[in-house]
């Protein structure tokens, strides 16, 4: 077709990128912080000829988060253009952009199903106590790769550490994965994305990162290790199986009964009950001890790899080309940090009193009536005494 299409992202050569720009390629595919680098470190190519701008997950781009850069891309574009902006989870405040103010009559569609996943999803959950979430989700995993010898899942996570640290203690429980966080050079990225779209591994351990904009046909699974924070993140993380009409199946891993209340949330937003999946109790014991002690040598050595150390790099870089003190920055970040730990354990301690007032409302659901709270309690006390170091 002719149709040049350049791609702009952070983790490439910037030089690169800037001499394709000057070719003037129809199509740009651009992250907002990378292309908003190039718009204001030089003027060897303008976008005086734009005919549309579309703004993917919209809901994402215009919460605020990229204000800066986004300000910074709008003020470089012809006026006379046409906005499209597109999003599995619209927001009011899309509506009240004040960087891409939206015409009172503009043309808006929405899809009218009140079900907010689509019906070949089969969503489910597994109760459990925190201590137990790596064991049950390795034997989940198990189980269903028994099964289903050559499907490919996704394992979602809620930190970059956590990401790394499970990608490291799956690989040395022998099975093998690639995981997809912030903090990994865009090679990296791209490489092990690679690796799973080929089908070489079968198993991507990855934060809200791979949730959007990812289209892998052939993920039959979706594991969520820890629900995510809102029931928004919830729909984009199991929209990465039953793509175009085909079958996938989600399993959320549940604390029992702290999760419930979200839990409550999500299903209310997606409009759907979800099931529980059936789990070997006994397979989760018998790993017990061997999952704990991988696990410590995983962080062990995540520590000796500097993770942390890395992880300082990687926000000053991206304070360096923001043109902003990484002295400063880092001395602010990590006031915030402390403030953000002691606002946490304040939370935990309403969190604690408050629970007793919900906890009955919750477990009165039919689901859950029946469960034994005192039994995750019990079992933990009996298997930190164990000497059990069974294999899988």
């Amino acid at each position: 077709m002719g149709v040049r299409v350049c791609v702009v992202s952070g983790g490439t050569d910037q030089m690169i990128e800037s001499q394709k720009l000057t070719q003037r390629p129809h199509i740009i595919v651009a992250m907002p912080g990378r292309l908003a680098d190039h718009l204001s470190g030089c003027n060897t190519f303008s976008f005086d000829n734009l005919k549309y701008l579309v703004v993917d997950e919209a809901d994402r781009m215009l919460n605020g988060d990229f204000d800066e850069s986004m300000a910074i891309i709008e003020s470089c574009l012809p006026k006379k253009r046409q906005n499209l902006f597109f999003s599995a989870t619209m927001r009011d405040f899309i509506k009240e952009s004040s960087i891409f103010p939206i015409a009172k009559e503009c043309f808006e569609w929405s899809e009218e199903c009140e079900i907010a996943t689509v019906d070949t999803l089969d969503q489910r959950y597994i109760l459990c106590a925190d201590y137990d979430r790596d064991m049950v989700l390795i034997e989940a995993l198990r189980k269903y790769r028994e099964e289903n010898e050559n499907a490919n899942a996704i394992i979602f996570t809620n930190t970059k550490k956590y990401c790394q640290l499970l990608c490291m203690t799956l690989n040395h429980m022998g099975i093998d994965n690639v995981c997809l966080h912030g903090f990994m050079r865009q090679k990296e990225r791209v490489t092990a994305l690679n690796r799973f779209k080929s089908n070489y591994v079968r198993t991507l351990i990855a934060t809200d990162v791979a949730a959007r904009g990812l289209d892998i046909p052939s993920v039959h699974l979706v594991i969520n290790h820890r629900l995510p924070r809102t029931p928004k993140e919830y729909i984009h993380r199991v929209g990465r199986t039953a793509r175009a009409g085909r079958k996938g199946l989600a399993i959320s891993i549940l604390r029992f009964p702290r999760d419930l209340e979200l839990l409550g949330e999500i299903e209310t937003k997606i409009n759907t009950k979800l099931t529980e999946h059936p789990i070997d109790q006994r397979m989760v014991e018998r790993i017990f001890m061997q999952v704990n002690v991988t696990r410590r040598e995983s962080e062990i050595h995540l520590d000796n790899n500097d993770f942390e150390e890395r992880a300082q790099n990687y926000r000053r870089k991206q304070w360096i080309l923001e043109g902003k003190d990484p002295d400063v920055m880092e001395e602010s970040f990590r006031k915030n940090q402390r403030d953000k730990f002691c606002e946490l354990r304040r939370q935990r301690k309403e969190r604690r009193k408050e629970w007793s007032e919900k906890e009955e409302k919750f477990t009165q659901d039919e689901r859950f009536k029946a469960i034994d709270v005192n039994r995750f309690e019990k079992r933990k006390k009996a298997k930190t005494g164990s000497g059990n170091n069974g294999t899988i």
